[in-house]
């Protein structure tokens, strides 16, 4: 048909970006319309996990996405440097920030490993300190303290059909890209 679309209809047939080490989207749906129509932006997006039950009543928290520039690698020196703190140039001590975020990290982490492999791209394995500590406390403190949740940036600048690179609209994209293909 030779209907046209509005940026509604636009929006509805293209929710979102998706991201390809995967994470989930969280910001709101006006957001990514905002970024779609100014052609830029920036989304909040955040891992994706699972929690396996073990045996005895244990579970541990297995991430199996991870937010657009974050890696295991990432992940795991961001943990390393919250348990195990650097003295900060011309300081002789760790500072009370420091000492205060080091026990609050150690207080629900026992254990971080890296379990990736070719049959699961990302699997980053978290155990729990004891079975005391609640699933979602485990889960806030990494997202509050690593990059399992962070922004990430929309720019929609492309070279248009005058040769010139703008920042343009999803809906500018779209028609300009139609036209060069036609």
């Amino acid at each position: 048909k030779n209907e046209k679309l509005g940026d509604d209809d636009l929006f509805t047939l293209l929710p979102g970006p998706d991201y390809p080490g995967g994470g989930q989207i969280i910001s709101a749906e006006a957001d990514i319309r905002e970024a779609y129509r100014t052609g830029r932006g920036s989304l909040k997006v955040r891992a994706r996990w699972s929690i396996e039950d073990l045996a005895r009543g244990q579970w541990q928290l297995v991430v199996h996405e991870l937010p657009p520039g974050t890696s295991t690698q990432k992940v795991l020196e961001e943990i390393e440097e919250l348990t195990n703190p650097k003295v900060k140039a011309g300081k002789k001590a760790l500072s009370q920030e420091q000492v205060q975020l080091k026990q609050t990290v150690l207080a629900v982490l026992d254990a971080v490993r890296d379990e990736s492999s070719k049959d699961a791209a990302v699997r980053l394995v978290f155990e729990p300190k004891t079975r005391t500590v609640e699933q979602q406390e485990l889960i806030n403190t990494l997202l509050a303290h690593t990059s399992l949740e962070s922004n990430a940036p929309i720019n929609l600048t492309m070279v248009g059909i005058d040769g010139r690179p703008t920042q343009k609209s999803l809906r500018q994209m779209l028609v300009e890209w139609i036209a060069f293909r036609q």
